[in-house]
């Protein structure tokens, strides 16, 4: 079994830029009209500089089973932006099981794409 799994998610919500960096919080977990609650935002946040609404961007990320949930990479506007800063950060390419290389090839084939 791999040790870390990419994913690679729809993406509706807020990409809202803090005192504390960028964090992207889903509208399922925002009422409709889609309202930014601070109660969504990682604790410790005290200024919000700017909040953005998007809609059919993509959420990138590894899966550690054991270990971890989710580590989300970010979002991105498109699967090939996505899928290549998923490379650049999680795989080395040199001690990767069948299920890693798997992945590898999953998202060079995404990152060659030109649609989202």
């Amino acid at each position: 079994m791999a040790f870390m799994r990419a994913y690679c998610e729809p993406f509706d919500g807020w990409i809202v830029d803090t005192n504390m960096g960028t964090d992207h919080v889903r509208l399922d977990y925002s009422p409709d009209p889609p309202t930014l609650n601070s109660s969504f935002l990682e604790p410790g946040v005290t200024e919000v500089y700017e909040a953005e609404l998007v809609r059919g961007w993509w959420e990138f990320g590894i899966s550690a089973p054991g270990y971890l949930d989710q580590s989300s990479l970010g979002v991105f506007e498109t699967r090939a932006e996505g899928a290549r800063a998923c490379l650049d950060a999680f795989f080395d390419h040199e001690t990767l099981d069948d299920e890693e290389q798997e992945d590898v090839k999953w998202l060079e084939d995404l990152a060659s794409q030109r649609s989202r």
